[in-house]
């Protein structure tokens, strides 16, 4: 079989651009769906959810969100109109930022259970 070579017209003012890395073509396009997403959400969610909405926005059980709500120490701030509790969408989403996930690596867990048996001995 013999190779056939298509040859594309001239264009007078062609620009040819530099060559682009895959992970440079990868990179722009997982800013482009970040920005996305990002617009989605606004528009998909309301400024203030309630308890089902949040779910859907944050992926997680109902009664996570009810425990956030309800922690003794930095709860989720949240609302109550007549029977329905409300969240903000923009300060949900500052309360995550200020909620990372610790490594399990960092907690004694010899150490919180020694405390807990000498408290309980004592």
């Amino acid at each position: 079989m013999s190779a056939r070579t298509l040859k594309l017209p001239a264009t007078e003012s062609a620009e040819i651009e530099s060559p682009r890395s895959p992970s440079q073509e990868i990179e722009t396009a997982r800013l482009g769906l970040m920005q996305n997403n990002a617009r989605n959400a606004e528009t998909r969610y309301p400024e203030w959810m309630d308890l089902k909405t949040v779910t859907r926005y944050a992926a997680v059980s109902e009664r996570t969100i009810r425990e956030w709500i309800h922690r003794a120490t930095s709860p989720l701030p949240a609302v109550r109109v007549g029977t329905k509790i409300l969240v903000n969408r923009s300060v949900f989403n500052e309360w995550l930022k200020l909620h990372p996930l610790s490594p399990a690596n960092t907690v004694d867990v010899a150490a919180i259970a020694k405390q807990i048996i000498t408290e309980l001995a004592g």
